[in-house]
Formats: structure tokens, sequence, C-alpha cells
């Protein structure tokens, strides 16, 4: 449902921030 994809979408985004910061 849109909840999954929303923590899907959320989980992206803190993988993309986490490997921008590194």
């Amino acid at each position: 449902g849109c909840a999954a994809f929303v923590v899907v979408y959320i989980i992206g985004c803190v993988l993309t921030c986490w490997l921008t910061k590194k």
C-alpha cells in the first residue's frame, strides 16, 4: 500500500544521504 511505498522512499533517502556523507 501507500505506507509501504513511503517507508521504502524514506529508507532510500536515508541511504542516499548516508552514502553522500561518506
